[in-house]
């Protein structure tokens, strides 16, 4: 069997995960016909009401079930086989925890809310919007369920293909740089294939031939008529027989197929193919009444699993080593493997959160958009060094600013909420890079919640009133509740890193509390001009009460999460660090945490004051411009470097059309000039003492190099003509590789 380190985890079929990332896509489906027929919006708009509440009631049973299972059980569901590399595993499977199951909920609580925002706030198109809300809420899903990078990658495509619809579509340059940073994911699993599918030695890369089966034993009911179930789904039309003993009823068995057999020793011969040696399984029990699966066991790109086969220590030529270590050992443009993974995980995560902040339409479904990059971070930080995941956390940090100072200077307030989710969603990354995961799942779960709070009463005729409490969950204002305990367990994690010897916390905990002062600034700026327009205090039921229930989701939320005293020396431990799977926090050191979290409140008011002067007048204030200049900076670099993207297309482009005809008549007039100007040189040398003397001395080179054999002649002959070949040939080329 495959080496592996750490416990032993027990493995519980869950195939209700399938249906929770299906349903979505039931109403969607049914909206999307509503569309294309032109009618049938009624039912769709039910179908999406009954689905989505039965969405969020399958993820609170699974949130439930996750709570009480207990240590070393996890609930685990494989859905499709995509490629084998040697050993290495690529599928698509969903796995439930305690932190996948918390953002299950999160992502099923604010579906069923986009879906009521929908149908009370919509218009017209409300079928079309309930088509992408469902797409959004079930590739989100997938993200935060998925057990592996290659159900990562999927739902981060779709999901950014379903936000980038949601807000109206248009804004291509955006849409293309979050999917260059979706794609980018692609790129860390093909690292991870390239590094852990195989062995590199004198004569380049080797893949692993082998891939080893184990048997699994299924928690099915008991049959009653005391058989046994063996059953293989995977290598399809892969032969299976007896190795030892009697031979199996009807073999060759081919895959897929469920076998029943009598209780009893068996010993299975697997051939996967003619690439793949004869795999055996051997001497294995089959209990009365029970039921197994033959399942292949090796490496994989299981989130799971990956941790524990880094610490195996393998065979290299200094000596055995962690996997871990030989990882760090390689490079790429001389840095080392895991720390590209974390700087292309990073870019990812920004791309899409400057998606996000793009746009300011389509109702709530864009709250989910803040889920996915801290979910993508969370996967790949464990494989990066503490020290280099600390420098990675002041590029978030940075954006994090950057996008609170653009929204704090937006003249629009239907953006602000979006921008603001962005920004803490990169506060969260950070976060993350630091090592307090908990902390970033306390601060997404509120932001989510309280950004869409916002939305909803901006949309709505709902009470002001909860307009600002909404606002203060999302600034941070009320201790220990909303957003508070999520930032200021981002700015301990800084001081934390900066008490480490690592200077990147002490860059990154400015940049957070400046991120902080902003988000304030931003969200009471819309409160305090909401207040100066006299909205009034009713509105309709429905949208009232979706405002109540997303602004008292926040607080609540944060302050369930956040709240414990073992950060400031008592034994409680918060609940979002028991939800999330390693270790971080900062409980031995009360001092920083009590730090961060005066810093984090000073922080909050600080924007507060300056949201009331900025809203003290009908004018905007002309300091407000300056907080533009970060946001102007960044979109004009990003213009400069998409017109250089241009150029070079265009460039490609033009020499694609004609490099052929431009090759060929350079030269043609080179040889046309080289002709002529033998021929005047002939006629110059032609005769005389010149000609003699040119003869002669050309005989005696001639003589020397014996150039003046056939065979010699011949081959400079060959030689200039395949050097002309093969520079036209590389000119070719490489206008189709730029191409």
């Amino acid at each position: 069997m495959f080496e592996t380190a750490g416990t032993l985890t027990i493995v519980e079929l869950a195939s209700s995960l399938v249906a929770l990332v299906l349903l979505p896509l039931l109403w969607a489906a049914v909206a999307v016909l509503a569309v294309v027929r032109r009618s049938g919006t009624r039912f769709a708009v039910r179908v999406a009401i009954a689905t989505s509440g039965g969405t969020l009631g399958l993820a609170v049973a699974h949130a439930i079930r996750a709570s009480q299972l207990p240590a070393g059980r996890v609930a685990h569901q494989h859905v499709a086989q995509l490629a084998r590399i040697g050993q290495l595993d690529a599928a698509l499977d969903l796995v439930r925890d305690p932190t996948s199951a918390t953002y299950a909920v999160l992502v099923a609580f604010m579906a069923f809310a986009a879906v009521l925002h929908a149908v009370w706030t919509a218009p017209s198109g409300i079928a079309a919007r309930l088509a992408w809300t469902g797409l959004a809420a079930s590739s989100t899903l997938l993200v935060v369920l998925a057990d592996g990078l290659p159900t990562l990658a999927v739902g981060l495509q779709m999901a950014t293909l379903a936000g980038w619809a949601t807000a109206g579509g248009g804004r291509a340059r955006s849409l293309g740089l979050a999917l260059a940073g979706d794609v980018a994911v692609v790129f860390v699993a093909w690292v991870l294939f390239w590094s852990l599918g195989g062995t590199f030695g004198a004569s380049g890369y080797t893949p692993d031939p082998q891939p080893r089966f184990a048997i699994v034993a299924l928690p099915d009911p008991v049959r009653a008529d005391a058989k046994a179930t063996v059953s293989l789904t995977t290598y399809e039309d892969a032969l299976v027989t007896s190795d030892d003993g009697p031979p199996l009823p009807g073999e060759p068995l081919r895959s897929p197929f469920t076998l029943a057999l009598d209780p009893g020793s068996y010993s299975f011969r697997i051939q996967a193919g003619a690439a793949t040696t004869d795999l055996l399984v051997t001497h294995v029990t089959l209990a009365a009444g029970r039921a197994y699966v033959l399942t292949p066991y090796g490496p994989t790109t299981s989130f799971r699993n990956l941790d524990d086969q880094l610490a195996v220590s393998r065979p290299t030529p200094t000596g055995p080593s962690s996997m871990r270590s030989v990882l760090a050992a390689r490079t790429i443009g001389g840095v080392q493997v895991p720390t590209v993974l974390g700087i292309v995980a990073v870019l990812a995560a920004l791309l899409r959160l400057a998606l996000l902040s793009r746009s300011e339409r389509g109702g709530l479904a864009y709250a989910l958009e803040g889920v996915p990059p801290v979910v993508l971070v969370m996967h790949i930080a464990p494989l990066v060094d503490p020290g280099a995941a600390a420098a990675l956390a002041i590029a978030p940090a940075l954006a994090a600013a950057v996008l609170a100072a653009s929204a704090a200077s937006s003249p629009s307030r239907g953006a602000v909420a979006r921008t603001v989710l962005a920004a803490l969603a990169s506060l969260a990354v950070a976060a993350v890079l630091l090592g307090e995961t908990a902390g970033a799942v306390t601060l997404v779960v509120a932001a989510t919640l309280g950004t869409a709070a916002i939305t909803a009463a901006l949309d709505s005729e709902a009470d002001v009133r909860w307009l600002g409490v909404a606002c203060a969950s999302v600034a941070g204002v009320l201790p220990a509740a909303g957003a508070s305990p999520g930032v200021a367990t981002v700015l301990a994690g800084a001081f934390g890193a900066s008490a480490a010897n690592r200077i990147a916390g002490s860059v990154a905990a400015p940049f957070g509390t400046i991120a902080v002062i902003l988000v304030s600034l931003a969200v009471f700026r819309v409160y305090g001009a909401t207040i100066a327009m006299g909205r009034p205090t009713g509105g309709r039921r429905g949208p009232r009460a979706l405002v109540v229930m997303l602004a008292v989701s926040s607080l609540v939320a944060g302050a369930a999460l956040g709240a414990g005293s073992s950060p400031f020396g008592g034994h409680a431990v918060p609940f979002a660090r028991r939800l999330v799977d390693g270790a971080g926090g900062l409980d031995g050191a009360p001092r920083i945490s009590a730090a961060a979290l005066g810093l984090s409140l000073a922080a909050a008011v600080i924007g507060l004051i300056a949201a009331r002067r900025a809203t003290r007048t009908p004018a905007v204030p002309g300091w407000l411009s300056v907080l533009e200049l970060p946001a102007a900076l960044v979109a004009r670099g990003t213009d400069g470097c998409v017109s250089l993207v241009r150029f070079f297309v265009r460039s490609v482009d033009v020499m694609n059309e004609d490099v052929i005809d431009d090759v060929t008549e350079v030269v043609v007039s080179g040889v046309s000039a080289v002709g002529a100007g033998v021929r005047r040189a002939d006629a110059v040398v032609a005769g005389g003492m010149l000609a003699r003397a040119f003869g002669r001395g050309a005989g005696e080179v001639g003589v020397g190099t014996a150039i003046d054999h056939p065979r010699t002649f011949e081959r400079v002959t060959l030689a200039l003509l395949v050097g002309m070949v093969a520079l036209l040939g590389a000119v070719v080329l490489s206008s189709v590789i730029l191409g």
